[in-house]
């Protein structure tokens, strides 16, 4: 063949190639940018449905959304005549499930009219205590409290999260329920995602209070990002950098959320095994702020040179402008403990980030000057 047509092929059979990865990513970014879609309008159907049924109120019927994994649509009055058959099938299904919705507005409407407004007032739903049984396990404690694994209405593995009572006193009973509201406030408005918690709902009328969440664990057992990082043999890098691309795709969803976590380290991820390996979770959001309230925020009063060398040797996933009182909490203070994250996997599970991009992302976002820290994304993609 002559080498100019040869060379005239090669040309075009690689315009072809880059116009078909171009074609690819297209399709790609589309596709994730519908599946976010697809996620935030399922959070605020489930909150709203949640709310509505705490509330004692009949939810509305949502509109025909494809919002499901697999794809199916929320079947509307319509949609089930249209599929149903010629022998009043619908109006049957339709009257099943008006009937359902009207006994668990029967159940929520049981409660105390002192439950009943504080559920309406904050969005969550009071748990009744018959209704967990615990099953003598603890897998998780801290300066909060504790964590227990115990049984929902029978059958739903959940985790109890206890918090310690703090002596008597009516005022400091009303501050520790502020901050357990406070959590499961910002939880229920994170929205539907697999790394971050599932709320069943709170228990505050009476103490210790509590909140209770889906259990994310390996079978009954809780695995912390810092226990695994430690069972060195536990995770390959590929399966060490696939979970820190989706801890940092949680973390993505909770400041689109308008929210900052500012208590991101290796004990507040939990680890939950799936067909496909391990799945990351994000827990503990006690600490955690709108973005607005935290940029309004006053800084935190001043320490000594010493007292800041000690406070960052006992919590060094903290930013350091937030240590020295010069910054506020902010997405990028929660991408420096990301980063911290990943340095910690570096130097305790060998992890090896693979590329110069990410090596050199990384430590910038361990750097002092918070408007210097790159993007999450810059981190683990």
């Amino acid at each position: 063949m002559d080498p100019n047509e040869e060379r005239r092929q090669y040309f075009k059979s690689l315009r072809k190639k880059q116009k078909k990865r171009r074609n690819e990513r297209k399709r790609e970014e589309e596709r994730a940018r519908k599946e976010q879609l697809r996620k935030n309008r399922f959070g605020e159907l489930v909150e709203s449905i949640r709310r509505n049924v705490a509330a004692g109120v009949e939810p509305t019927r949502p509109a025909d959304l494809n919002i499901f994994d697999d794809g199916r649509s929320v079947m509307t009055e319509d949609k089930v005549k249209d599929v149903a058959g010629a022998n009043c099938t619908a109006t049957t299904a339709v009257q099943a499930r008006e009937m359902s919705l009207r006994q668990k507005a029967a159940q929520t409407a049981t409660t105390t009219q002192t439950e009943r407004r504080h559920v309406s007032d904050t969005g969550l739903t009071e748990i009744c205590e018959d209704n967990i049984v615990k099953l003598g396990k603890t897998i998780g404690s801290g300066t909060f409290g504790s964590c227990q694994l115990a049984k929902y209405r029978g059958s739903i593995l959940v985790a109890v999260k206890e918090f310690k009572i703090r002596g008597d006193g009516e005022k400091k009973r009303e501050r520790q329920k502020k901050e357990v509201i406070h959590e499961a406030t910002v939880m229920s408005r994170l929205g539907d995602h697999p790394g971050l918690p599932l709320l069943f709902g709170v228990q505050t009328q009476t103490m210790p209070f509590r909140i209770v969440l889906q259990f994310h664990g390996d079978k009954k057992s809780s695995l912390t990002m810092w226990h695994a990082a430690n069972k060195k043999a536990l995770l390959s890098n590929d399966e060490w950098m696939k979970v820190i691309s989706l801890v940092g795709d949680a973390l993505q969803m909770v400041h689109s959320r308008g929210f900052l976590h500012n208590d991101l380290k290796a004990n507040n991820v939990v680890l939950e095994r799936r067909s496909y390996g391990f799945n990351p979770v994000i827990i503990d959001f006690g600490k955690s702020l709108s973005i607005d309230v935290a940029r309004e925020q006053k800084k935190r009063k001043l320490l000594s040179k010493v007292e800041q060398k000690k406070y960052h040797e006992k919590y060094p996933h903290v930013a350091p402008e937030i240590v020295d009182g010069t910054g506020h909490q902010s997405i990028a203070s929660d991408t420096y403990s990301f980063a911290k994250l990943v340095d910690f996997l570096c130097l305790k599970a060998g992890l090896s980030l693979s590329t110069a991009a990410r090596v050199l992302a990384k430590n910038s976002a361990l750097g002092p000057d918070p408007s210097k820290r790159p993007s999450l994304t810059e981190l683990y993609q």
